[in-house]
């Protein structure tokens, strides 16, 4: 492999092209800011989350969220009467994707 050796562009020249390329950089960056707000606006709103979607979307395990966060009621939810299934309404589950937090056991009344 052979490496150049051309140490005579001039600085000015790097510094120009290094410009264009924050410059392009910086233009990428807003479209990609434009497209997830447009994707944001296209999701699919339900009235209802499952457990594995709230799982999914905090990182943790389907048990996790069953039994540490609904069992002990430190989200908001209820079981689905057809199911038996837990299930999340949408502005709990948007609460929690806006960085809020389950309740710590400490702050559940008795």
């Amino acid at each position: 492999m052979e490496i150049a050796s051309d140490f005579t562009t001039p600085n000015h020249e790097i510094l120009r092209c290094l410009g264009k390329i924050q410059s392009e950089i910086s233009a990428i960056a807003d479209r990609m800011h434009s497209m997830e707000s447009r994707l944001d606006e296209l999701t699919i709103q339900k009235d209802w989350y499952s457990t594995s979607d709230l799982a999914e979307l905090m990182n943790v395990t389907r048990h996790t969220v069953q039994e540490r966060w609904c069992n002990q009621a430190r989200i908001e939810c209820e079981k689905d009467s057809a199911t038996g299934q837990w299930r999340i309404p949408a502005h709990e589950f948007e609460r929690l994707k806006r960085g809020g937090k389950p309740l710590s056991n400490r702050s559940i009344p008795l």
